[in-house]
Formats: C-alpha cells, structure tokens, sequence
C-alpha cells in the first residue's frame, strides 16, 4: 500500500476512515477460521504441535460475536486498537482478516487483555507488590472472595443447618428449601451456597429427573 503522509491531512483523513470502516465491517456475529497455531486439537493433538511440523489442519470456522472494535492510535505501520469480544476469538487472526481487508496484510505485534469476565486490570496486583501488601496487612483487601469470583452464578444464603448438611455431605433435596430464595430458579444449572457472610460453601448442581441437587465442590475451610 502507498506510503500515508501525515502531513496530508486529506489524505491522512481518507486512511483513518478507511481503517474505521474495515474496523466496522468486523463487528458482530460471525465466523472466524481457527489458527493453524493454537491449542485447539485435532485427533488429540494440539494444532500448534502438528503446525511445527509443517502439518497445518484447517478446523472448521466458529462462532464468534465481536461487540465493538475503536481504533485507539494510528502511528503507521502500527494501528492500536481495543475489541470486545466473545470467549473464542483469536485476534491475531482478527488482525490479519483486517490487514487483507485493507489490501496491505497485518500481523498481531502486541496483545494485552484487560476485561474478562467483569474482572478488569484495576482489580489486578502485581506479584512483586504481593509481599509488600502482606506485611502491611493490606492484601485481604485486595483479594477477591470465592463467592464474588462468581458474580453471574445464582446464590442461595444458607442458615446453620443447611451450613451443617453441607459439611456433612448431606443429600440436599427441594424440601430442603434450597429452591425458597427469590434469586434462585428452580432450573438453574449451577447455584452457589453462602453463608451470611457471603463465604462461598458450596457448589451444587441441579438435576431436575431425580429432584436433587449434586455436590459439585465443597468448601471445608468456608464451613464451621
């Protein structure tokens, strides 16, 4: 591709638009092939395996759901940019279908994921910071509970005598009232079990045929 002057601001402007234009063209839902170097396995072994042996496997394409792609700085050759998208996407691969969309190809230079599961980096701490925050007494506070390490999961608060079954490894049935709490449906999957401190007990699965809940993981050290 012939070489953008800054200093042309016309044409300058044209290439920033072009560049938010193709940005565009790649939001939403879509499918996206697979790298020959990645983890995903073919027969049991992993592509990259197989890829630096000169064996490259074209998996079939998945599904993938980009929210949003906002270009963050152009300094040519170099364009930055932030994507949201869903568990799946490679955006190495989403830097090379830009650059062959652009007609000039691209590569992934840099990648530093800063979202995932409503946990960003403002919630993270350097491990050279964890001793310091330990011997002042302050890393409790920047540890994130069991519990609320599972913000999108169902919990049901339970009282003492649940907390007892619980660490018994007592069958939890319906009657039990498991299923009383207006935050829980009866046809969740997975539920969480707290105390009134909210310390995590216990993971359980829902199994509708029997009418009863199974032990997922129990949580001796959150059970008195």
């Amino acid at each position: 591709m012939e070489h953008v002057n800054k200093t042309d601001f016309s044409c300058y402007d044209e290439f920033v638009k072009k560049i938010e234009a193709v940005a565009r063209q790649f939001e939403g839902l879509q499918k996206q092939f697979p790298p020959a170097y990645s983890a995903l396995k073919h027969k049991g072994v992993p592509l990259y395996k197989l890829a630096r042996k000169g064996v490259f496997i074209k998996k079939p394409p998945r599904d993938i759901n980009i929210k949003y792609i906002k270009i963050t700085e152009i300094d040519l050759p170099d364009i930055s940019f932030e994507v949201a998208c869903s568990s799946g996407t490679y955006i190495r691969t989403l830097a090379v279908d830009m650059g062959t969309a652009l007609g000039c190809g691209a590569h992934l230079k840099a990648l530093r994921r800063v979202e995932t599961c409503g946990f960003t980096v403002d919630n993270a701490v350097l491990l050279d910071d964890v001793e310091l925050l330990y011997k002042s007494g302050e890393l409790e506070k920047k540890v994130i509970g069991m519990s609320d390490a599972l913000p999108d999961m169902n919990a049901y608060v339970a009282d003492k005598e649940m907390a007892e079954r619980i660490k018994d490894g007592k069958i939890l049935f319906l009657e039990n009232k498991i299923s009383v709490s207006a935050k829980v449906k009866i046809d969740d999957s997975f539920v969480k079990i707290i105390d009134g401190d909210n310390n995590l007990l216990s993971i359980m699965q829902y199994e509708k045929k029997i009418n009863k809940y199974n032990y997922c993981c129990v949580f001796h050290n959150n059970v008195s």
